[in-house]
């Protein structure tokens, strides 16, 4: 859906070219053009990279079942840590649905309605998984949106004229807001909400607090991310974000909420064929409420930190981050 805008852009460059007098009365091509307005901005633009608050994390371990939830690190870097705690789907039915976000069978003996409060973090994650793979079978109606705010960008000069068009890759703006309202049982060929898939090692705390009527369930899920070129061009997403139940895939679809590396390249590998993206995510955090009796949602929130690094877009560069929001919310069973 971007690749229209690129024709725009790249006039973009070429003015910004022609005010530097990057070009030169003798050039007569497109792509001579294009060749000299990169060499000139990879000689003057800037590619220091934009850094994101970290979260401390165990990237080999995940989720210990003996605690309440926080995350284990014992200094040993035992991938196996995670083991007894680890949220298999096949006793829960909850990790198990396909691509499309179906339901996977058998779920209907998995409904939450009556569940006590979660025990501990094991406890709290089975929990979550079975209260969106129920709303998944139940497919109820809810609005969505999602959105990434808190810009910055720092690149080549030629790519500052194609910022818009960046912000537009990563959905950054309000003017890339992404909303849908979705009808009880019309939920169409796409899902905008998906299966949980979310295991034991993907998580590095999650807790259950009672507020009212509801639980408030927030799982905190560990970094990722994703690389993208001419020879790598799609990669399945598959991260801990890809897998908490948001909307995700690998082409240029602006329904997607985690915009990877592939659905980037997607975007503009047309144009841009010798293009290399990076995307990383980190603090990425999962709100779900959870009426206590039905065990429905009430609400779901997950926000992430994104940072996406171009390169190779003809000797340009740059590196854009922000902060991404969906939000999913009046849902009616």
């Amino acid at each position: 859906m971007v690749k229209k805008a690129i024709i725009s852009a790249i006039a973009a460059i070429i003015c910004v070219a022609l005010a530097t007098g990057a070009i030169s009365s003798g050039v007569k091509t497109y792509a001579n053009a294009m060749k000299e307005a990169a060499a000139n901005s990879a000689a003057g633009g800037s590619s220091e990279e934009v850094g994101l608050d970290e979260v401390g994390l165990d990237e080999q371990g995940g989720l210990d079942a003996s605690t309440d939830g926080t995350a284990t690190d014992d200094g040993t870097g035992d991938a196996a840590g995670d083991t007894t705690g680890d949220a298999t789907g096949d006793a829960t039915g909850d990790a198990t649905g396909n691509a499309t976000g179906d339901a996977p069978a058998g779920n209907a003996g998995n409904a939450t309605q009556g569940s006590a409060k979660p025990a501990d973090g094991v406890a709290t994650l089975n929990y979550y998984n079975k209260v969106i793979s129920q709303a998944v079978s139940a497919k109820p109606g809810y609005d969505k949106s999602r959105v990434t705010d808190n810009a910055k960008m720092e690149g080549s000069a030629g790519l500052e004229a194609m910022k818009d068009l960046v912000y537009q890759f990563m959905g950054i703006g309000e003017e890339n807001k992404y909303t849908e309202k979705v009808e009880k049982g019309k939920w169409g060929d796409v899902n905008f909400l998906n299966v949980s898939k979310l295991a034991a090692s993907d998580v590095t705390s999650a807790t259950c607090k009672e507020s009212g009527d509801n639980y408030v369930i927030t799982l905190k899920l560990k970094s990722g991310s994703s690389a993208a070129d001419k020879s790598n061009p799609t990669t399945a997403p598959n991260t801990a974000l890809d897998k908490c139940g948001i909307c995700v895939g690998s082409e240029d679809k602006g329904y997607y909420d985690h915009k990877t590396a592939s659905v980037i390249y997607s975007a503009i590998g047309g144009t841009f064929a010798s293009a290399v993206v990076k995307e990383s995510y980190s603090n990425a955090t999962v709100t779900a409420t959870v009426n206590a009796e039905t065990g429905n949602l009430v609400s779901l929130v997950v926000e992430w930190n994104q940072k996406v690094e171009l390169s190779k877009l003809i000797a340009m560069s740059a590196d854009a981050t922000g902060i991404s929001h969906v939000r999913y919310e009046n849902f009616k069973y």
